[in-house]
C-alpha cells in the first residue's frame, strides 16, 4: 500500500475537461457586447482580445475556432498580458490552433509565471519535471511548484508534497510532504487525499494512526480514487469493527465540513 509514484503525481490537467467545466456554467454574451468585445480587441485593447480569444477558444457566441483564438491571445500575450500568455502556452502544450511545440509553450508559461500566474507556475513545474521543451530540472520544478503553492493551488501543493515525499529538487522530508498533501486535501484533491492516508498507514512524517489512514482512504475513494477504495479495504482486515465505525464516522465528519474538520 505505497504511496503513487511521481508519474502518476505529476499530471497534466486535461484541458478538455475544463473547458467542458467552463462550457458547464458559461453564460452566451448577448451580441451587442460581442460586438463591443471585437470593437475594442480590433483597437488594441489587451483585456479585450483575451476576452475574445475565449470566445473562440470555447465557441461562446461564436463558431468555435482554435486558430482564431490563438491569434486573439497572441495579440493580447504580447502586450503582456498574464492570461492569454498562459492561454497561448496552454495552446502550444497541446497543439491547439497551432502545431504542438513544447518550447514555445514554455516560453509562454514563463511570462506568465513571472507575473505570478499560478496556473502557468504550475504548469512550468510540471515542464521540468517531466523535461517537455526545457531541459529537466527538479530543482527548478520546486521552485515554481513552491510559488503556485504559495498562492493556494492545490495540484500545486500536492506536486510539492510529491518532491518532498521522493527527495526531488530538494532533501526528503516526510513531514513537509505530509504538510502539502494536507493542504491540497484540504481543497477536495483526492489523490493527495490517498498519499494522506498512505502517510499515516506507514508513519511517514506523523504518528502511524490506522482509523485516520482509513478515514483518508475512505475520502479519497468517495472521490473516485479507485486505490483508495482498494486501500481501505484492505486494511479493514486489520482493523476492529469499533475502529472501522470510528474511521466511518471521521471520514463523514470531515466532508460534511468541506475538509475543514479533519482529524489529525
Amino acid at each position: 500500500m505505497d504511496g503513487e509514484d511521481i508519474v502518476r503525481l505529476i499530471f497534466r490537467t486535461s484541458r478538455a475537461a475544463v473547458i467542458a467545466a467552463v462550457l458547464a456554467v458559461s453564460v452566451l454574451p448577448a451580441q451587442d457586447d460581442l460586438d463591443k468585445i471585437r470593437q475594442a480587441a480590433e483597437q488594441g485593447d489587451a483585456d479585450a482580445q483575451f476576452k475574445l480569444g475565449n470566445k473562440y477558444d470555447f465557441g461562446e457566441g461564436v463558431r468555435k475556432d482554435d486558430a482564431e483564438a490563438v491569434r486573439w491571445y497572441r495579440l493580447a500575450a504580447e502586450q503582456g498580458h498574464a492570461d492569454a500568455q498562459y492561454s497561448l502556452a496552454l495552446s502550444y502544450d497541446i497543439g491547439d490552433g497551432v502545431p504542438k511545440d513544447e518550447a514555445e509553450a514554455v516560453r509562454w508559461y514563463r511570462k506568465a509565471a513571472e507575473q505570478g500566474h499560478a496556473d502557468a507556475q504550475y504548469f512550468l513545474g510540471i515542464s521540468y519535471s517531466n523535461g517537455e521543451g526545457v531541459r529537466k530540472d527538479d530543482t527548478e520544478a520546486v521552485r515554481w511548484y513552491r510559488m503556485a503553492a504559495e498562492q493556494g493551488l492545490a495540484n500545486a501543493q500536492y506536486n510539492l508534497g510529491v518532491m518532498y515525499r521522493q527527495g526531488l529538487g530538494v532533501l526528503k522530508d516526510d513531514a513537509e510532504a505530509v504538510r502539502w498533501y494536507r493542504l491540497a486535501a484540504q481543497q477536495g484533491n483526492a489523490t493527495a487525499q490517498y498519499n494522506l492516508g498512505v502517510s499515516y498507514l506507514n508513519g511517514e512524517g506523523l504518528l502511524k494512526d490506522a482509523v485516520i489512514a482509513h478515514m483518508w482512504f475512505n475520502i479519497a475513494s468517495a472521490n473516485g480514487d479507485e486505490q483508495a477504495r482498494k486501500n481501505r479495504d484492505i486494511l479493514e482486515r486489520d482493523m476492529s469493527r469499533a475502529e472501522i465505525s470510528r474511521a466511518t464516522e471521521l471520514a463523514r465528519a470531515c466532508m460534511g465540513s468541506d475538509y475543514q474538520n479533519c482529524k489529525q
